[in-house]
């Protein structure tokens, strides 16, 4: 089980299955190769404190390398990435979303591996997210920030078959 705190409330998600892990090791990889060298790339359990009383656990976060300690992260991450599982819809979508808002998390992407689709949101200077990419299968994704890098949605659930 994952546990997280929303202004001071706890929230419990189930432990996510294999087609949750392995997109989220698919795009580690490619975030990982792609990264400039004072970024780094961490997946969940890395827990973001965004204050005293959230702390949420991003399946995949970039941040700057300058705000990791040893054992937490002291700024906000570039960007925050959510791989989609049942019955977790609400919380990625719509709860993370407003949080991520709230504390300038620059890039919010959120994967569904079942579709295969893929959503980047990129917050605007009014304080909220705007989409700049919804793309389903095939359909090739270039992102700008938090760096450079290309993929599809279908890319990252390749492995989730065997050849």
């Amino acid at each position: 089980m994952i546990a997280e705190m929303l202004d001071g409330a706890v929230f419990v998600s189930p432990s996510p299955g294999f087609g949750h892990a392995d997109t989220v090791l698919a795009l580690a990889g490619r975030l990982r190769a792609a990264a400039p060298p004072g970024l780094r790339v961490l997946a969940s359990p890395f827990p973001v404190r965004l204050g005293r009383r959230t702390e949420l656990c991003p399946d995949l976060v970039v941040a700057r390398y300058v705000d990791l300690t040893r054992d937490e992260l002291t700024a906000p991450p570039l960007l925050a990435v959510e791989v989609r599982s049942p019955g977790g819809g609400l919380l990625d979508l719509a709860v993370r979303r407003l949080v991520y808002a709230r504390h300038r998390i620059a890039s919010f992407w959120v994967v569904d591996p079942e579709a295969p689709a893929l959503t980047a949101l990129e917050l605007a200077d009014d304080g909220d997210y705007r989409v700049v990419a919804d793309l389903v299968g095939d359909e090739a994704f270039a992102a700008v920030r938090p760096f450079p890098v290309r993929f599809s949605a279908l890319d990252l659930v390749a492995g989730m078959q065997p050849c």
